[in-house]
């Protein structure tokens, strides 16, 4: 046992440089020599943070079967975790996706990707954790326009908007431009800008996340650059609002 919690030590001390593929490397090595001694059966917290550097060597098979051997062993146990790690496997499959030259197999992953974002969301939700819930709708959302669908992706960027109204309510004005929800959806807004919106896709969400902007502080519009103001713009025009100027 000594021995293993030796390894373990050696690993937390290289993961704290893992933004050095030479220390992320040595980490993995360490925390191998610890699982293989210790076994993989109770320490779902170490197999999180493997999971996590096998994502940051692009190694997405290991880090999903790591991540998700951690979210057996954590369930009834650590529920924020839980969804924190369902987020991690999403980005596993969506980040795998990205790099596959065949579209049945990439729209798979995808769909993957969509159906853990997904989960996450239910549990940050049924906690309470409102910035989690909000970015695990953004990469619902972003997953959507991946796999062409519009409609779906701002459906999932408008309940981002929904969310910032129900938390900040009457102070909503009083909100500063670099607050985290409201990052979160202009993050939105730019993917939308990049795909290009069309009076065939203005879809209800689609209008309900400018009315948001136009009805309730539109001094916030100024955090996007000018060429996303224009295209804003241009937006608010297909819609028929001409409230923003």
């Amino acid at each position: 046992q000594k021995l293993a919690n030796a390894w373990n030590g050696i690993g937390d001390l290289y993961y704290q440089r893992k933004e050095c593929k030479e220390e992320r490397d040595e980490a993995i090595a360490a925390y191998e020599r610890y699982f293989l001694l210790v076994g993989r059966e109770e320490d779902f917290s170490t197999l999180g943070t493997l999971g996590e550097l096998y994502f940051m060597n692009e190694m997405f098979d290991l880090s999903i079967e790591t991540f998700q051997k951690s979210l057996q062993l954590r369930k009834d146990k650590d529920e924020g975790g839980c969804g924190i790690i369902l987020l991690s496997i999403g980005q596993c499959y969506e980040r795998k996706a990205d790099g596959m030259q065949d579209d049945d197999t990439s729209k798979m992953l995808y769909e993957r990707a969509l159906q853990s974002y997904e989960e996450a969301h239910g549990i940050f939700k049924s906690i309470k954790h409102i910035q989690l819930a909000v970015d695990s709708n953004f990469h619902s959302g972003h997953i959507c326009l991946k796999l062409r669908n519009v409609d779906d992706a701002l459906k999932f960027f408008a309940l981002i908007s929904q969310t910032i109204v129900e938390v900040h309510g009457e102070n909503i004005n009083e909100m500063e431009s670099d607050d985290p929800l409201l990052e979160r959806l202009n993050a939105a807004l730019r993917l939308v800008f990049r795909g290009g919106i069309s009076k065939k896709n203005s879809s209800e969400a689609l209008v309900a996340i400018f009315e948001f902007y136009s009805s309730f502080f539109p001094r916030h519009v100024y955090s996007l650059t000018m060429k996303e103001r224009i295209e804003f713009a241009r937006i608010l025009s297909l819609l028929g609002n001409h409230q923003l100027t």
